[in-house]
């Protein structure tokens, strides 16, 4: 199920526009017509819950079969400030179909157009919410998974994608926890869900959600946008930084937007900027001017004095000679 390049991707597209309608909900609350969605999408709307804190005690199987703590990946504490990095976070089941791949190439897509690195700036969590999937299954995901990451594989990308497996009861929790819903429907065999990428904080708290892969070309600037914001700007550079204050989260289409107002400050302040080095270079070139002038009358002055000395000294060698 790791990512792999085939013509999936029109299925894809029409199985998110059934999913996107279960994330979004019926048009208006309060509406009185009928739910016309799919019954198997109903009631699968994606929950809001931002700030929520993952469950640190959960205990999963990673792709080497070892057992371990969901805050294990979470090494700051809620409110604490210090090491950790930010986790791009997705719960998918390693046997789907078309949704799952077709999603994890589009994440992967993004990251390798970003400059972060997985292992580095951030990590990224892979959880299988299937409770058939075992920990072989997670290792030949994650294997396939490196080799489609556009970075050659050492010790800290292999340790920076993260592959998890675990019962059904313990991933329910999880996915109720960050208000990703998903359900199993026995007559296919396969789940029916929504894709849906997470970006969360070093202590684990869900700081982003991204549920539109509509446009592709977005989401880099969009997940870079968030890893920046969910580590408090302790990875990316100023002008991310400074970015980042020109934009504001759109929860209605799950991207970042332009903010006029933002705009009109950085060109204000950068206008003052430039009138004031304006008037600044003036300043300081009239001083210039005005200490050459005041050179000059100087050494003119003493060139007419030392000229009046020679010549009264002459007059008076005159009047000894006589």
């Amino acid at each position: 199920m790791f990512p792999r390049r085939t013509s999936t991707n029109a299925r894809f597209a029409a199985a998110a526009a059934v999913c996107a309608l279960a994330l979004c909900g019926p048009a208006r609350a309060g509406d009185e017509e009928p739910d016309l969605r799919p019954k198997p999408v109903r009631g699968l709307e994606l929950k809001n819950r931002l700030g929520a804190s993952v469950p640190r005690d959960l205990v999963f199987t990673d792709s080497t079969g070892k057992q371990v703590a969901l805050g294990s990946y979470f090494p700051r504490q809620v409110g604490e400030s210090g090491a950790g990095r930010p986790v791009v976070m997705t719960l998918i089941y390693y046997k789907c179909p078309v949704m799952c791949p077709t999603l994890m190439e589009k994440l992967t897509d993004a990251l390798n157009t970003m400059d972060f690195t997985v292992g580095s700036e951030y990590d990224v969590l892979v959880v299988s919410f299937d409770g058939r999937d075992s920990a072989q299954d997670a290792a030949r995901e994650k294997a396939g998974q490196l080799m489609y990451y556009a970075r050659p594989t050492d010790d800290t990308i292999r340790a920076g994608w993260n592959y998890l497996v675990t019962q059904p009861e313990n991933v329910r929790v999880l996915a109720d926890a960050v208000g990703f819903p998903y359900r199993y429907l026995p007559s296919a065999g396969e789940y029916s869900h929504g894709p849906v990428v997470m970006v969360l904080t070093p202590d684990g708290r869900v700081s982003r959600y991204f549920t539109g892969f509509e446009d592709p070309a977005k989401l880099p600037k969009d997940l870079r946008l968030a890893l920046v914001e969910a580590s408090g700007g302790r990875i990316g550079t100023t002008f991310d930084r400074l970015f980042l204050w020109c934009y504001h989260w759109n929860p209605e289409d799950g991207t970042y937007s332009l903010q006029a107002m933002r705009v009109m400050q950085i060109g204000g302040i950068l206008s003052m900027l430039a009138v004031g080095s304006t008037v600044g270079t003036l300043l300081v070139q009239e001083r210039r001017r005005r200490r050459k002038a005041g050179a000059a009358g100087g050494a003119g002055r003493a060139a007419a004095a030392g000229t009046t000395g020679l010549k009264r000294g002459g007059f008076e060698l005159s009047g000894q000679a006589t």
